[in-house]
């Protein structure tokens, strides 16, 4: 007799098994095979190997509800407006998502090419980046959010003597971040070195081969002064443009629409 056998006959069996009885012999129809049904508490065991699979369910849904919670948590934390943190891919229109998949793809593989992101007012720009993001996020991607607007009045708020933030400091996350969006690019009316500041921006992340969304309403031909040339040939190069069109979808829902 081997040694695992005989200590097979000495070593106690589950409590479950010692205070159960065979009930006899079963057939699983799903794995073909025979199996000893126990009766314990007034309950008949089933397969084993079914009882496997259906914890294995629930554990890969458990997975799943926590993937999406941090995908939610981490769509928050980015700095995206909550208007549009619930956007999905499934939320866009085919063409432009599958224009945009290509784009995507190449981000999820570790690409470093741009993407600018063009089209009139109101007809779904910020949501497709918002779609991008949580993709991107879900991937893995380390992802950061934040308008033209927004990004040049925190650096302004550096300049005075009381200020809490040196403007590196506020340039960081940004720098840092694997995929950033910068939305409303050129939406309101520069200052002087404005062009210069975003430029610095996207110049720098181009070098860390970092890419960047860049979401506005203008032409290519209008964007040009509002980040520079030199900045608009890096996000051209490798880079990917996606024009969003159609009518406002702001304007769709709105109860102003009309004649008075």
């Amino acid at each position: 007799m081997s040694e695992a056998r005989r200590l097979s006959n000495v070593l106690p069996l589950p409590l479950t098994e010692r205070l159960s009885e065979v009930a006899g012999l079963a057939c699983c129809v799903v794995h073909r095979h025979e199996y000893r049904v126990r009766v314990f508490a007034g309950r008949a065991s089933g397969c084993a190997a079914c009882a496997a699979a259906d914890m294995a369910a629930v554990s890969r849904e458990e997975q799943l509800q926590a993937r999406a919670g941090w995908v939610d948590a981490a769509m928050q934390a980015c700095g995206l407006p909550p208007r549009y943190q619930c956007f999905g891919m499934a939320d866009l229109r085919a063409d432009d998502a599958e224009a945009l998949g290509v784009w995507l793809a190449d981000a999820l593989a570790g690409g470093d090419g741009a993407l600018v992101l063009l089209g009139p007012v109101g007809v779904g720009k910020t949501a497709a980046a918002a779609a991008l993001l949580r993709e991107l996020i879900g991937g893995g991607k380390r992802v950061r959010y934040v308008t033209a607007a927004g990004l040049l009045d925190a650096i302004r708020a550096t300049w005075g003597r009381l200020a809490q933030q040196r403007e590196d400091q506020v340039l960081a996350p940004y720098l840092a971040a694997d995929v950033l969006v910068l939305d409303d690019v050129g939406a309101s009316r520069g200052v002087e070195n404005d062009a210069w500041r975003l430029a610095g921006l996207l110049g720098e992340r181009y070098d860390q081969l970092r890419p960047t969304v860049v979401v506005s309403n203008l032409s290519p031909a209008n964007l040009i002064p509002v980040i520079g040339e030199r900045a608009f040939d890096r996000l051209r190069d490798a880079g990917m443009k996606v024009v969003i069109n159609g009518k406002s979808r702001r304007a769709s829902r709105s109860s102003m629409n009309g004649s008075e």
